[in-house]
């Protein structure tokens, strides 16, 4: 069990849907920013480490491919272990037969409350039963809610604590071998650090999916913040350290990116432990009972601070009001509602009653009417609640002369016990069949990213001397993608258009007439109040079917990754003398290329939230996409290094048809791809070809 949490200072209720607490927010952003930072280490500096280990330039693709599959290889694994470790903590919750709670953020609770509520007088005689037929979880004793959160909190959120302390360490760890070894360096065990980064990189990214999927849109806010973030220090420090006959600047540059890396991953982990390991409670609207006298003479109660005029008096109250006990299906006391102070006699004071958890000895409530000791009976009312709240009446005809009203609904503020831990277990929302389409955007977007950039593109066809400038604009431009969404997602841009965003809008549509759950990239209903309560009354149409249109970019983005490799060995076909050592032309389908990775990613995990996907689809997903990824990176090793052994001046697919030449190449870097995974587990070595002795990177 985890210490005794301190009171989260800028949350007003606990995690849940439609969550937005500032420090949550800030620790998202921060994992996101801290998340990438070896893969930017793996990629972005590999020009500088390639000249830091005096390794020759003709070796950057397959240098910066070798770094990277590394740290890709290594992440699957852990990954999976994540994977594991979410779906079974919802398995479990699922065994035990935890519900969702409509009244607290659809969080967990061990029991369901509020299936019958008995009226006693003081002698403790039967008077009636209170009928809750309807959702009654906002009588549901906080406590109820704790046991779900603990459980999360040791196989989730604990976890992913300790995971972020050792992505830090892996930097402060990497920052030793990068200066140690003199000029030469330590390559092997810069290798070896990089990997291990990798395995905490996998099972890290999953446990903060898995934490609370509510903030999976910022978390990319903040991946894709890491680049322009470091790109103004890459720019400053090459402004101050960029002049090679005076400073060592390949070695310092490096140098200045892992120190950036250790100091946000450092403020990254703090800021997730204070999130997650110490401002663990939140507030919370307990519910209050005020009862008031409306003008026609009915005895009704009202949500409220301030009463509104001709309300009862307290003495004609005081004496009959003692409490309400709310039991759970086994007959328990689950929840008592006392009454908080005498009032006054000033005409108009309200009789408070708020909630007292647990089976403490109190006088059950009888009810009257004024001073007639006649016992009521209440009854669902079927007028539209007070928001989060409940109405009963005293009769079923709310309208029928002497019926009173009873109102519950949020008022005073309490804590609630680790409210910052969002539960849940398998949704029973149904899948939008259009989460087709941003699944494929997150299986596309992450899968052939790092099969052509940056080896092949722009690795081999863009002049090495560009390939900084190209990461320094990706750096800034992938920024925004992101931003956009996260923000259209939250309403920045009005609350007209939240219902249209990536994520589109829950509704909370009445049982049986519409589909609940997030509206999904179609035509959909949005949710409007109907009378009685819990009904649906909408006829407005939300057109968010035009999402679908951006699918064009998983075509273009396959697209150009074919173009660039039929470019490598059509050389002198229009398009390869278009763009094989075109700066202009090859430089922009880089980056077009790249930025085609970064908004399918930004629209893909927020569809598939939207899409109804964030229990079932949204993990499964992105480990597909991943183990695309690192498959298909290690099989672009494993064809640049074949096709950098040979000369072009004799082709070995000369003569040969288009499919024969193909199916040569998939045959040879398959071949080489393959040497190189069993390399990694039973050679003694793994080596750079055409390097000297000394770039031998891995001894096992």
């Amino acid at each position: 069990m985890p210490p005794e949490p301190q009171e989260c200072p800028s949350c007003t209720d606990q995690a849940g849907m439609g969550d937005d607490c500032k420090l949550l927010q800030a620790a998202y952003i921060l994992a996101g920013l801290s998340m990438m930072l070896n893969i930017r280490l793996a990629y972005s500096s590999a020009p500088y480490a390639l000249i830091r280990f005096r390794l020759p330039e003709n070796l950057f693709s397959v240098f910066v491919r070798r770094m990277a599959s590394a740290l890709e290889l290594w992440c699957l694994p852990s990954m999976l272990l994540g994977n594991i470790m979410d779906y079974g903590l919802k398995g479990y919750y699922q065994i035990k037969e935890y519900k969702s709670d409509f009244g607290n953020k659809f969080n967990l609770k061990t029991k369901e409350y509020g299936i019958t509520t008995t009226a006693k007088d003081k002698g403790g005689r039967n008077i009636g039963e209170v009928e809750i037929t309807f959702d009654t979880s906002i009588l549901t004793p906080i406590d109820a809610l704790t046991l779900p959160r603990l459980i999360k909190f040791g196989v989730i959120i604990g976890p992913s604590i300790l995971a972020q302390w050792l992505n830090f360490l892996t930097y402060v760890i990497l920052f030793f071998v990068y200066v140690a070894g003199g000029d030469q360096g330590h390559l092997t065990t810069f290798y070896w650090v990089i990997a291990i980064s990798g395995v905490v990189f996998g099972i890290n990214m999953v446990l903060v999916y898995a934490a609370d999927w509510n903030y999976t849109p910022v978390y990319i806010v903040g991946e894709n913040t890491f680049p322009i973030v470091t790109s103004a220090m890459h720019y400053i420090s090459t402004l101050i350290f960029g002049n090679r006959r005076k400073y060592n600047s390949d070695f310092i540059l490096v140098l200045i990116d892992i120190w950036v890396a250790i100091i946000i991953s450092f403020i990254a982990a703090a800021v997730w432990t204070a999130a997650y390991g110490i401002c663990l409670n939140t507030k919370k609207e307990e519910a209050v009972i005020t009862f008031e006298k409306d003008g026609t003479g009915t005895g009704n109660v009202y949500a409220g601070i301030t009463p509104t005029s001709g309300g009862l008096k307290p003495e004609e109250l005081k004496t009959g009001i003692n409490s309400i006990t709310v039991t759970d299906n086994e007959g328990k006391a689950a929840a008592t509602y006392t009454k908080d102070g005498e009032g006054t006699t000033n005409q108009g004071d309200p009789v408070t009653l708020k909630i007292k958890v647990g089976a403490e000895a109190a006088d059950p409530l009888t009810f009257y009417k004024q001073k007639t000791p006649t016992p009521l009976t209440f009854y669902k009312h079927p007028q539209t609640p007070p928001k989060n709240g409940i109405i009963l009446a005293t009769n079923k005809d709310p309208n029928a002369a002497g019926s009173k009203n009873l109102y519950i609904t949020p008022g005073t503020i309490d804590k609630v016990p680790f409210g910052h831990i969002f539960t849940e277990t398998f949704d029973t929302s149904s899948v939008r069949p259009a989460i087709v389409s941003p699944t494929l955007m997150v299986i596309v977007g992450m899968g052939l990213v790092y099969a052509i950039y940056p080896g092949i593109a722009p690795g081999m066809i863009v002049p090495f001397y560009l390939i900084d400038k190209i990461e320094m604009v990706l750096l800034i431009a992938t920024f925004f993608p992101p931003v956009i969404v996260a923000l259209l997602n939250k309403g920045q841009f009005g609350d007209t258009t939240k219902p249209y965003s990536p994520k589109t809008e829950y509704q909370p549509h009445q049982f049986g007439k519409y589909d609940q759950g997030f509206g999904g990239w179609r035509i959909y209903k949005k949710h409007k109040e109907g009378s009685p309560p819990f009904t649906c009354d909408s006829d407005t149409a939300i057109h968010a079917w035009f999402w679908h249109f951006f699918d064009i970019l998983i075509v273009l983005k396959i697209s150009l990754a074919a173009i660039f490799i039929y470019s490598l060995h059509y050389r002198d076909s229009s398009i390869s003398r278009s763009i094989i050592n075109q700066p202009k032309m090859s430089t922009a389908l880089s980056i077009i290329f790249y930025m085609c990775h970064e908004i399918l990613l930004a629209l893909g995990f927020a569809g598939v939230i939207g899409n109804n996907g964030g229990t079932y689809v949204v993990l499964p997903a992105q480990y597909i996409g991943a183990l695309f990824m690192i498959f298909l990176a290690f099989y672009s090793e494993g064809y640049i290094i074949e096709y950098k052994s040979h000369d072009p001046a004799h082709w070995p697919t000369e003569g040969m048809t288009k499919w024969n030449a193909f199916c040569y190449w998939c045959k040879r870097a398959s071949k080489i791809t393959n040497h190189n995974l069993r390399s990694l587990f039973i050679e003694s070595h793994i080596y750079l070809p055409g390097c000297p002795t000394h770039c031998y990177i891995v001894h096992i």
